[in-house]
């Protein structure tokens, strides 16, 4: 009777248990899974801007002299502000792009904060840059090309995140 009783304690108990083990593991995962979700809606956020800074630096246009130009140059200092408010709003949120964008970034950012305050300077420099901004313009749209089928490895993503060098002011 004892060991009927004592079989009995020690089935309830490994019952117990093994269902609180697969409860923990399960909530475990579904955490997991959560965070990766919210992970991923955040860089889907990021490359989303990011897609706007793009759909901005292909606008262009020929001037009379034949060169050509990005518009974001071309209209004054104005809209040059707005575009660079646009580059603020994914830079500050460059924790969710890939190292390549985030450089990328700088370079266009380089470039952005050189330009001069006249308007009349500032479509000349447009027209001397243009080749420059369109090449990092064209480097930006690929890598977020592989950047977007590889969205959903979360782990390959925070492991690249750990390695990325940080920019000095030197830098800039």
């Amino acid at each position: 009777m004892k060991q009927l009783l004592a079989g009995g304690v020690l089935g309830a108990l490994l019952g117990v248990g093994g269902t609180f083990l697969v409860a923990y593991l399960a909530q475990r995962w579904d955490l997991r899974n959560q965070y990766h979700r919210m992970l991923i809606e955040r860089r889907v956020s990021a490359y989303d801007s990011l897609g706007e800074i793009v759909g901005m630096m292909k606008r262009s246009f020929i001037d009379t002299d034949k060169r050509t130009c990005h518009l974001i140059f071309a209209f004054g200092r104005e809209e040059l502000s707005k575009f660079s408010f646009s580059m603020m709003a994914v830079t500050s949120n460059n924790i969710w792009l890939s190292s390549p964008i985030v450089n990328l970034m700088g370079e266009l950012n380089k470039i952005v904060y050189a330009a001069p305050h006249e308007n009349d300077a500032l479509k000349t420099f447009g027209k001397n840059h243009y080749v420059q901004v369109f090449s990092i313009r064209d480097n930006i749209e690929n890598a977020m090309k592989d950047d977007l089928g590889d969205l959903h490895k979360v782990s390959l993503f925070l492991q690249m995140k750990k390695k990325r060098k940080l920019l000095s002011v030197a830098d800039f």
